[in-house]
């Protein structure tokens, strides 16, 4: 709190990502004076690491996030020529700043780079930046894409303690986009943006891929241990697997 360097416990503040004294990460000798006003970008800019390309910058702290590179998720696959908020292209952004900004961004939760679709909650907001019919991912833009809010349900976590036996991580979250102890299912319970192969921690094969059962972002392939099979029993495996499908929303379905 009083701007001394922690080696734990500290806050992430703007010296964080900044140094005041360098203009280019690696490169003390290059000073934003020798560049036309306003030229800063994501390799330059006082950042202590560089955000462009493969966003170094971020991954040093969300290292778990890393693996969205190369997956259809990572904007150089998809959509090369598309710009976030701040109508940058993925180049000039970086591998992260296509749906995070640190700075202007969209909301405070998950820094969104993007404008948000229409959702229910604000993690389908967000998944609806892209997945619309007149957004990037036009083509995966699923009919039917969220579970009745008026279900709540607890989180793994708690589950496992109940259950006292292993469960599949389908977390749930609040309106808000933030996981807790207590809530609804949404994008997120299912899917891992970050990671396209189901218990894979590898990258992306940097191609357009045509998703499956194990893979297409998907948290888990098994039906053992998820939460949908509390409430759907056997059934539970196909409300899963089909859940974008009208046959998994069927008038016999008990949350018609």
């Amino acid at each position: 709190q009083a701007g001394d360097r922690a080696e734990t416990g500290g806050n992430i503040d703007c010296a964080s990502c900044h140094n005041s004294h360098q203009w280019t990460p690696g490169n003390p000798a290059i000073r934003n004076t020798d560049l036309p006003a306003n030229a800063g970008d994501a390799s330059n800019s006082f950042l202590r690491l560089p955000a462009d390309h493969q966003s170094k910058l971020c991954v040093s702290c969300h290292a778990d996030k890393k693996m969205i590179q190369g997956t259809d998720h990572d904007l150089s696959v998809t959509a090369p020529s598309s710009k976030n908020k701040l109508q940058q292209s993925r180049d000039a952004s970086g591998l992260c700043g296509q749906c995070h900004i640190p700075h202007n961004a969209e909301t405070e939760s998950s820094i969104w780079a993007r404008a948000l679709g229409k959702g229910v909650d604000e993690i389908e907001k967000k998944c609806r930046s892209c997945h619309q019919s007149d957004q990037l991912a036009a083509v995966k833009n699923p009919v039917l894409s969220k579970h009745p809010d008026s279900i709540m349900l607890w989180s793994p976590e708690l589950r496992k303690q109940i259950k006292q036996q292993p469960v599949a991580d389908l977390p749930v979250f609040d309106k808000q986009g933030k996981r807790t102890n207590f809530g609804e299912l949404t994008c997120s319970s299912c899917h891992d943006p970050h990671q396209w192969s189901t218990d894979h921690k590898i990258s992306g094969a940097g191609k357009n891929m045509e998703g499956d059962v194990m893979s297409s972002f998907l948290r888990t392939d098994q039906s053992p241990g998820a939460v949908c099979s509390d409430c759907h029993g056997k059934d539970g495996i196909f409300r899963y697997k089909y859940f974008h499908g009208e046959s998994a929303h069927t008038k016999h379905h008990m949350f018609k």
